[in-house]
């Protein structure tokens, strides 16, 4: 069957799995996305970055060359500054914010809850009523998780602005690319990283444009976030560091004052130059990364599609979604196939989810962060 529903395989055992190349990540990933939603039990995650990570010179690893510089734009992101007081996203260029109003959710419809306004006056109407419908309905509850957002968004807010506006001269003719520097470095310099200064980690996530400057959506209207956790190279810095500059990242892309909800694309193949870190190293990732979003940003997924994964793994699917509701459940779509470094795309099956075009952008962008 081309979408896995679970089961379990005999013959493999966990070391298996954690050794075999095609399979390295995608434990973190599905429990990853899985989670990307209040669970059962959220008190079982920390947010908060290990006190065990340990520190790092400034990488040497061969397999990683940061991409080129980009070239030049004529119409910057603005300072976070305006971007604060307005509660957007990180660009006023005209076609882009067209472009994410035709996938957003409606702004807001009456005010969610008096009770939340006024214990979180800061807060949008949105992000009251996602947090409040996350809680289903729990007021004290949404409010203790929403005071939670604010307080990290405030913790950060100094940080992102100081990148943004040291970034800023460079006019990147990629506006993406300018938020995911802006928020790795920010990202750096909180953790006090010894590879501060580099001008980005390798891209984990981004978003596309098609040749009519709209960017990338599935069949649904949804905006689509491409993620290649592979990518992640626990040499450059720590791995909480890469956990902090997605969330940062995820917090300048999807606008507070909406109720956007968002799909993840997750390629679970290995790259050509890249670390391909082994799962077991990715574990520390795995609890930073699930406390960041379970934390803030309540009620943003729509879908995950991640893919390939090969049949043998399917069981591991079958463990995530029991510790996850069935809401949340319904939204992960878990493609199989061979996931090796020269594994075809399984274009096929992802045309279920978004168009062949939109798929053979992802793929181009894959190959495109191969270094020699």
């Amino acid at each position: 069957m081309d979408i896995i529903q679970g089961g379990y395989m005999s013959g493999w055992s966990a070391a298996d799995m954690v050794g075999s190349p095609s399979i390295t990540h995608m434990i973190a990933l599905v429990a990853l996305v899985a989670l990307w939603k209040f669970p059962k039990s959220i008190e079982a995650f920390d947010p908060k970055p290990s006190s065990q990570s340990s520190s790092h010179n400034v990488p040497t690893n061969p397999l990683f060359t940061p991409p080129p510089p980009p070239p030049k734009m004529t119409a910057p992101p603005p300072p976070l500054a305006r971007r604060l007081s307005s509660g957007s996203s990180c660009s006023d260029d005209a076609s882009e914010q067209s472009s994410v109003e035709s996938v957003s959710e409606p702004k807001h419809g009456p005010e969610p809850s008096s009770f939340l306004r006024s214990k979180a006056p800061e807060s949008t109407p949105a992000e009251r009523q996602r947090f409040l419908t996350a809680r289903k309905g729990d007021e004290a509850k949404a409010l203790e998780n929403l005071q939670k957002y604010l307080s990290w968004r405030k913790q950060y807010q100094e940080m992102v602005q100081e990148q943004e506006e040291k970034h800023y001269n460079l006019q990147f003719e990629d506006p993406d690319l300018y938020d995911w520097i802006v928020a790795s470095q920010a990202a750096l310099q909180a953790e006090n990283d010894a590879a501060f200064g580099w001008k980005w980690l390798p891209r984990l996530i981004l978003t596309h444009k098609l040749p009519n400057g709209q960017e990338a959506q599935d069949l649904n209207g949804r905006r689509i976030f491409h993620m290649m956790p592979a990518q992640i190279d626990d040499q450059i810095c720590n791995l909480s560091t890469y956990s902090l500059a997605i969330a940062l990242y995820l917090d300048r892309k999807i606008q507070r004052d909406s109720l956007e909800k968002v799909t993840i694309a997750m390629d679970l193949r290995p790259g050509r130059g890249w670390r391909n870190t082994s799962a077991v190293k990715l574990l520390p990732f795995i609890k930073s990364i699930v406390g960041l979003l379970l934390v803030n940003f309540p009620e943003r997924l729509s879908k995950a599609v991640l893919y390939p994964l090969p049949f043998a793994f399917s069981w591991v699917f079958s463990a995530v979604k029991a510790v996850i509701d069935p809401d949340t459940a319904e939204k992960l779509q878990v493609l199989s196939g061979s996931a090796g470094v020269d594994s075809p795309l399984p274009l096929n099956k992802l045309t279920r989810f978004m168009g062949q075009d939109v798929a053979l952008l992802c793929e181009h962008g894959r190959q495109e962060s191969f270094s020699a």
